[in-house]
């Protein structure tokens, strides 16, 4: 579908209201079987990532106008972050959503960094100043453009506030939110994660929906290739005793949502680890390892299994 002259659009191809609401709805679906608490977020997180190119300069340099006040991703997270705190009630959901928001076009950035960017914006609000007159002289064609995206009656209000005024707010919670991080540790990993889904599940969802491409269907592997595998190994060495008692107690011991699996070298640990996974029933199974060698070893062991494992190597 190519978008006509008239139409307020997220890319050539895409309307910028069908974007939106694509990006809002599968973000939250694909979070919803994890951290069903982060629906809601992730939600509003791809509803709004882009609601900053509702302004003209972005429209014009989608049709081929160039202009510097044609970038979306500060205003966008600004307004998402307004709209997550009216809607969510919370001081470090907003937060979480508003940095997704603000790096969804590259790495994700930290509380410190944003926070700094928030305090420096009250002194020379720059291309913000602009783009908040553009927006909020189109508020009318802009809520009416939105009216099926949820909580769209928010963005009257982010406009009808001074800038300075939400820029003040802003960073005044991301300061409150650091200083609570800080003296309150004990949910950090869950906290860490949990702005990693959401952002994770962000990406994910505005890919597909720009490029007008479906999710393949996740089916798990079946725990029986790992079984059927380990059946089939023969091995009189001193390690197959060993080895078929950790495969029979994995296969026996109910699983919890947290396993450690502690186990000697030629044990099995690759193959017993895998099959407890399995066992949870997930559509994935992410294998982390520290070193290019093990990852060869791991990916050798499973391509013999007929799990057809995807490898990956991060050097970042």
């Amino acid at each position: 579908m190519e978008c006509s002259p008239d139409d307020l659009c997220s890319h050539p191809n895409k309307r910028l209201a069908d974007h939106l609401n694509e990006v809002g709805t599968t973000a939250s679906s694909l979070i919803s079987g994890s951290r069903p608490e982060l629906s809601d977020p992730a939600y509003i997180a791809g509803a709004y990532h882009d609601v900053g190119k509702y302004t003209t300069f972005f429209q014009k340099h989608l049709r081929g106008g160039k202009d510097p006040r044609s970038s979306h991703a500060e205003i966008s997270s600004l307004i998402a972050y307004y709209v997550a705190k009216r809607a969510l009630s919370s001081l470090e959901l907003p937060i979480l959503v508003s940095l997704a928001v603000r790096s969804h076009h590259g790495h994700l950035k930290g509380i410190e960094t944003v926070k700094r960017w928030a305090m420096n914006k009250l002194d020379d609000p720059g291309v913000l100043g602009p783009q908040f007159q553009d927006l909020y002289k189109r508020m009318d064609r802009i809520l009416e453009n939105m009216s099926n995206i949820r909580y769209h009656s928010h963005v009257e209000g982010f406009l009808e506030q001074d800038l300075n005024s939400t820029l003040e707010e802003y960073a005044s919670d991301l300061l409150h939110l650091e200083e609570e991080l800080k003296a309150d540790q004990s949910k950090a990993w869950e906290r860490y994660l949990g702005g990693l889904l959401l952002f994770s599940c962000l990406i994910d969802s505005d890919k597909h929906s720009a490029s007008d491409t479906s999710f393949l269907p996740q089916n798990p592997p079946s725990p029986s290739l790992i079984t059927e595998f380990i059946s089939s190994i023969k091995s009189n060495d001193r390690m197959a005793g060993i080895r078929e008692k950790l495969n029979s107690l994995v296969s026996s011991t109910p699983v919890s949502r947290t396993v450690t699996l502690i186990a000697p070298s030629g044990s099995g640990k690759t193959l017993s680890g895998v099959l407890t996974a399995l066992k949870m029933g997930k559509s994935r199974l992410i294998y982390a390892l520290p070193y290019i060698s093990i990852v060869e070893q791991v990916h050798d062991v499973l391509s013999r299994t007929r799990m057809d494992p995807l490898k990956f190597y991060h050097l970042y």
